[in-house]
């Protein structure tokens, strides 16, 4: 996993705290600063949490696309934090949409007109929901294929064994 250095994650910080001061400005209300981790791998470049008022960045998106990721992924996320603030209302009128692990909120409703207002007060000028990172070294690749090679010791035969039960 990439570090992030903390000339970075400063960096992070203070976007954040210039986001926040915007956003309380705007909507007169007390936003506090989130946790921000940085264990997010695989292509997403960010995640936020309301319920735990949490940032998770991608390291390694991040120190490859240092300034625009903290112009735009860094400010999309805290964008999501504060439309649960200021809308909260959008969580009970968010389309569900089942996945493997349950269910979550649907794209286009967590990335809808509430929270493209505030990116707009955020300074955001690119207020899209997919990024264009080159995500080369950021892939995860999953595998569920651990086999093992056995040879039979009676008859030399070679079999390759998985993990799978029958």
């Amino acid at each position: 996993m990439t570090a992030v250095s903390a000339q970075v994650k400063a960096r992070v910080e203070k976007k954040l705290k210039d986001g926040i001061k915007l956003a309380e400005a705007k909507y007169k209300i007390a936003i506090p600063m989130p946790t921000v981790v940085y264990h997010k791998r695989g292509t997403t470049a960010g995640t936020a949490n309301y319920r735990t008022w949490t940032i998770d960045l991608n390291p390694t998106l991040l120190m490859e696309n240092v300034d625009e990721f903290i112009e735009r992924t860094v400010p999309h996320e805290l964008a999501h934090l504060i439309t649960d603030k200021v809308y909260p209302e959008s969580h009970q009128s968010a389309g569900l949409i089942r996945t493997r692990r349950g269910y979550k909120r649907a794209p286009r409703e967590v990335h809808g007109p509430n929270w493209q207002s505030v990116c707009l007060v955020l300074g955001m000028t690119d207020i899209t929901r997919c990024h264009q990172y080159d995500t080369t070294n950021s892939k995860v690749v999953k595998s569920n294929r651990r086999n093992i090679a056995w040879k039979c010791s009676r008859c030399n035969a070679e079999l390759m064994l998985t993990p799978k039960k029958s």
